[in-house]
């Protein structure tokens, strides 16, 4: 299988300037040309994801949860630096 540049991009959700600056600093995938196209082979997508992955700080990463807010959700007045009417 290869993907097309904007298949490549959709499937790994992000965009195709994303993608161009990945190859400029030569952190993209391997990429072939075929005539006037630029693909992506399966094979060449699942190593870079292997890639990434490997690069990627993990105790940066947070777990996702199903709620945006991990806490109580502050009104605007109880957030830090609210201005409070002193009236």
């Amino acid at each position: 299988m290869l993907y097309r540049v904007r298949d490549f991009c959709v499937a790994h959700a992000i965009s195709p300037v994303t993608f161009y600056k990945l190859l400029a600093q030569g952190q993209g995938p391997r990429i072939t040309r075929i005539g006037g196209g630029t693909f992506i082979s399966a094979d060449d997508a699942a190593e870079w994801r292997k890639k990434m992955a490997e690069a990627t700080d993990q105790s940066q990463v947070r777990p996702r949860h199903a709620s945006r807010h991990a806490g109580p959700v502050q009104s605007r007045t109880d957030a830090p630096g609210a201005r409070h009417r002193t009236s």
